[in-house]
């Protein structure tokens, strides 16, 4: 069962519980950074829990591969890095971005909060403007993607590891994070947990990319010492 199923039932999870987690999904992205793919939509739909209580990272379908021409930018409310979030508004925004819709090879699902929406298809394109019909939903599980020509500048494996630390801190809090990254109140401010997981769901969410764990293997680490 995916993890915001059980938030959505107010679930409650310990700390040990949660440090377990973040140290499996820590190796899931050192495993998939080596082989140089970058998740980019990690968020607790996305996180399976299994009957032995082992939790895996599931949905690759926003992932980009080294040496792919997928361009595709994805954005889960409360869970993208800064970063991807504002190159999401900087593309929606524009006014010569255009968002395409549907797709051959991936199919349009209904979007009941935790589905994934996809906004990418070669052979259709619709160009964003007042009357387009295309408005944001306000879910906060969806995740919603659009089309843009640049995607440089911006160091997907750091982003992976803001998404991870932004999930952790949604299960130990059970708080989801604020939209806005600037706006997330610290960890430390809404209960008593250890200074280990704090420094690290803190570090990892850091704005500045440059600030959080420098690669997934030394954020493993970082979790292991908890």
């Amino acid at each position: 069962e995916s993890l915001d199923k059980l938030l959505e039932r107010g679930h409650k999870f310990t700390q040990p519980q949660v440090v377990k987690w973040y140290g499996q999904l820590a190796s899931a992205l050192e495993a998939i950074h080596k082989q140089n793919v970058c998740h980019r939509d990690i968020k607790p739909a996305n996180v399976m829990l299994m009957p032995d209580g082992d939790v895996c990272l599931i949905d690759f379908n926003a992932a980009l591969v080294s040496g792919n021409d997928v361009r595709l930018i994805s954005r889960s409310l409360g869970y993208a890095s800064p970063e991807q979030y504002e190159i999401y508004e900087r593309y929606k925004s524009a006014r010569s971005s255009p968002i395409h819709l549907g797709s051959s090879s991936i199919s349009m699902n209904p979007v009941d909060g935790t589905e994934t929406e996809f906004l990418n298809d070669d052979e259709k394109t619709e160009f964003i403007s007042d009357d387009s019909g295309l408005t944001e939903d306000a879910d906060l599980q969806k995740t919603e993607f659009t089309a843009s020509p640049i995607t440089a500048g911006i160091d997907w494996n750091r982003s992976d590891i803001y998404s991870l630390g932004s999930t952790m801190y949604h299960l130990i809090t059970g708080r989801h994070p604020s939209e806005r990254a600037a706006e997330v109140v610290p960890i430390s401010k809404l209960g008593h947990f250890s200074e280990g997981i704090v420094y690290v769901v803190e570090q990892s969410m850091q704005l500045n990319p440059s600030e959080r764990f420098a690669s997934s293997a030394i954020l493993a680490d970082a979790v292991r010492n908890i």
